[in-house]
């Protein structure tokens, strides 16, 4: 089961970087924010005993993360 994306939209300014808010659908940005797009791939025999994902081996999910430029009309 794919999960639904959710986008993070994270703003820069400042001394640490924050997420600013999470939308269902393609947000508008601010200068100095940068969207994060998230979706979670479930395998489905987990479905029925899943009760709360957590993320332990961020290294390995980085092959997973893919940069891509978006053009700003």
């Amino acid at each position: 089961m794919k999960t639904a994306p959710a986008y993070l939209v994270i703003d820069t300014a400042g001394r640490r970087p924050n997420i600013t808010r999470v939308r269902a659908g393609w947000p508008m940005l601010n200068p100095g924010e940068i969207l994060v797009r998230l979706t979670l791939e479930i395998p489905d025999a987990l479905i029925p005993q899943i009760q709360e994902i957590e993320l332990e081996n961020v290294e390995a999910m980085a092959v997973a993360v893919e940069a891509t430029e978006v053009e700003i009309a």
